[in-house]
């Protein structure tokens, strides 16, 4: 991790607060360059994507510039205007005009000014979708877009980007704690005195709300980029967290409310059913993850949140359980049951280690070489059973009941 590749950010003090969006209001969105049609009299005519809700009219200006990333060294930042001289189904076409000549680029940034013909509800994912931010897991893969911003019928969409993030953060920091990298000792009001490292393993949903709003709050720096949010969040804390003034007594209960919030600890019940996940068979009360998502809702009414079949996100979508800590990820066919779940196992596998779950099941039929987790996986009729192990501590953190086999199975963070 190369912390000195980012820009430090000026303090920014308060919280943003997120306007309400009724339908046929005016929004403004940041969106890149999708093709450079053409150059004639140093002026170019360029088109861009618009989500489905957006409507912008013929003739109305816009503002270019240059991109952030991978433009040629010598180039300078270019500022244009452009008019939108057409409309397509899904995008427009805009004729930009240039006080001097400088060549356009697929990936500049445009603004553009229109009106909404849909409901929005606030959330902090689409203030960063709105505004080109573009954050990512450790392995480059986007949170969200614009168009799943826009369609969210509920603020579900950030509790589900919350807690994508802080598992991604605490994965990436167990996993630099056993490379021997350089761990910078954190400064400011989150964390102080303690190291990177360690501070990113206890990240808590509360810190992310706050790097959040930061970012939010002063998008130019991270406008146009694909970040890696591990990355740009291990900076934003060695660098004291700004935009973070809380008393250190409503430090210490947000950290209580956020560590009992991360735990997922629930009932064992779900609206008075008791749950019993069977290993076996690969069921949680009879129901496999085969299942539709409606059979899914029908027989365990107390779902928190849902992401339709075929998502880029959430392990391609399911019905989520987060107050239970059990999920059923439908487009992989995978159930996934973790640490804070309070029913009933077949067998305890939550609170063994190592060697007990050896004792229990035997040794793996297959380990699968991934650095920064340690899984083992058996073989099953129905699929794989997957055993996860929490990096520092060996013991179970996950349980996946996968309906795939073991060959060629993408076990997906």
């Amino acid at each position: 991790m190369n912390l000195s590749r980012f820009t430090y950010l000026l303090l920014a003090t308060g919280l943003l607060a997120s306007p309400n969006l009724d339908a046929q209001e005016s929004l403004e969105i940041w969106t890149p360059v999708k093709e450079v049609l053409s150059d004639a009299a140093k002026n170019y005519l360029i088109s861009v994507d618009i989500p489905f809700c957006f409507q912008v009219e013929k003739g109305s200006t816009a503002q270019i510039t240059g991109r952030w990333e991978d433009y040629e060294p010598e180039r300078t930042e270019m500022e244009a205007t452009a008019r939108v001289q057409s409309l397509e189904e899904a995008g427009a076409v805009l004729k930009v005009k240039l006080q001097q000549y400088q060549p356009v680029y697929e990936g500049d940034l445009v603004l553009l000014s229109g009106n909404l013909n849909c409901d929005l509800v606030p959330s902090r994912t689409l203030e960063l979708a709105k505004n080109a931010v573009l954050l990512t897991d450790i392995y480059g893969t986007y949170f969200y877009d614009l168009r799943t911003a826009l369609m969210a019928e509920s603020d579900e969409i950030d509790v589900q980007l919350l807690d994508a993030i802080v598992a991604d953060i605490k994965m990436v920091g167990a996993e630099m704690a056993t490379q021997g990298e350089e761990d910078p000792v954190v400064s400011g009001p989150l964390y102080a005195g303690s190291s990177l490292f360690s501070a990113m393993q206890e990240t808590r949903i509360s810190d992310v709300q706050y790097f959040l709003d930061y970012v939010v709050a002063n998008p130019v720096k991270y406008r146009g980029h694909s970040w890696k949010v591990s990355e740009v969040y291990a900076t934003w804390l060695v660098n004291g967290a700004p935009g973070v003034d809380i008393p250190t007594s409503l430090e210490s209960l947000l950290r209580e409310l956020n560590e009992t919030q991360n735990t997922h600890v629930g009932s064992p019940e779900c609206e008075g059913k008791p749950l019993i996940i069977s290993t076996q068979s690969g069921t949680l009360n009879g129901v496999a993850p085969t299942a539709s998502m409606d059979h899914i809702r029908e027989e365990f009414p107390c779902y928190t949140g849902e992401t339709e079949e075929g998502a880029d996100y959430n392990c391609g979508g399911g019905i989520f359980f987060l107050d239970h800590d059990f999920y059923f990820y439908t487009f992989r066919d995978l159930l996934e049951v973790r640490d804070g779940f309070q029913g009933t196992l077949d067998i305890p596998l939550l609170t063994m280690d190592t060697k007990q779950v050896e004792n229990a099941l035997g040794l793996p039929d297959f380990i699968p070489d991934y650095s920064y987790q340690e899984h083992w996986l058996y073989k099953r009729t129905y699929g794989t059973l997957r055993v996860s192990f929490h990096a520092q501590t060996h013991e179970v953190m996950e349980i996946g009941i996968h309906y795939q086999p073991i060959e060629g199975l993408d076990i997906c963070w």
